[in-house]
This record gives structure tokens, C-alpha cells and sequence, in this order.
């Protein structure tokens, strides 16, 4: 979680509007996009490790699916470096 509001503050300093969620869900993916479609939101922006199959080496498997069923423009950026999980 420290990781996500380091980088929503670092956006905020570039002038962005910037709202976090954290969705817990069964299915992540299926979570993300119920999520957005509910709220009515603009952007979906996501980190990807791109760990998963060679099919999916650009994205990992939930952003791979979040890309393929959102209905709104959905960004994707690959960390610079692993973010240690615990923050």
C-alpha cells in the first residue's frame, strides 16, 4: 500500500487528479472492472510485473485481463524495480 501512495503522490505533484482504490476480490481482474464500471471511472492505471506465460510476457495475467475487458482506457506501467510488497 505505500507503494501505490508513494506513486499517487508522485503524480499529485505533477498536477494530476488522483484517486487510489484498493479492490479485494476473488478474481482480481474481475474485481478491477466491476470496480470501474460501477464508480463510472475514466482511467484504470495498473503496475504489471509480466511474469506470467510467454503469451503474456508484456503483462502480467490480471493486467492482461483488466487490458482486454475494460471498457474505459486502461495504463500500464512495468516498475522500474520490484516494490518490496510490505511497503
Amino acid at each position: 500500500m505505500a507503494y501505490l501512495n508513494r506513486t499517487a503522490e508522485e503524480l499529485r505533484e505533477s498536477g494530476a487528479l488522483v484517486e487510489t482504490r484498493t479492490v479485494v476480490h476473488q478474481r482480481p481482474a474481475e474485481g478491477i472492472l466491476e470496480y470501474a464500471e460501477k464508480q463510472d471511472i475514466d482511467l484504470i492505471a495498473l503496475s504489471a510485473h509480466g511474469r506470467g506465460a510467454l503469451s503474456r510476457f508484456f503483462l502480467g495475467s490480471v493486467a492482461d485481463k483488466v487490458v482486454r475487458g475494460a471498457a474505459v482506457p486502461v495504463l500500464v506501467r512495468r516498475p522500474r524495480h520490484d516494490p518490496d510488497p510490505r511497503g
